[in-house]
């Protein structure tokens, strides 16, 4: 007979978690720098990208961890807008980086950056 038991459940999700974040790379995130404002922007982004992972094992591997520090439905849309407003700029710096980039493309930019933003639900 098989017998079901809710630890075995548990140990099914974490090594689902587990296994998702392997999937989308390192279970770790990129750490950030104090110098480069789009570092910053890379580490929100993968958090974003592992949201299933981290959703199934926050609970799993440490339930001691209070529900005012796990990440909610507040905090992924928070993530999400923040994800989605900071897009932008990231293509704009990118785009503006090297040695010969033109003053004259600041405007188009410039112009690229608002009319995406523009389009961010939520944003206006």
């Amino acid at each position: 007979a098989v017998v079901s038991t809710q630890s075995t459940g548990k140990k099914l999700r974490t090594l689902k978690g587990c296994l998702l974040l392997h999937k989308h790379g390192s279970g770790s995130l990129p750490r950030p720098n104090d110098t480069r404002w789009n570092s910053w922007y890379v580490m929100v982004d993968s958090l974003l990208k592992k949201k299933l992972a981290v959703t199934i094992t926050q609970g799993e591997i440490e339930p001691a961890l209070p529900s005012a520090r796990q990440l909610g439905p507040t905090d992924w849309e928070l993530t999400e807008k923040v994800v989605a407003v900071l897009g932008p700029f990231l293509v704009a710096t990118k785009a503006s980086e090297g040695d010969a980039q033109c003053i004259s493309e600041c405007i188009p930019l410039d112009k690229r950056v608002y009319f995406e933003l523009d389009s961010v639900s939520g944003f206006s």
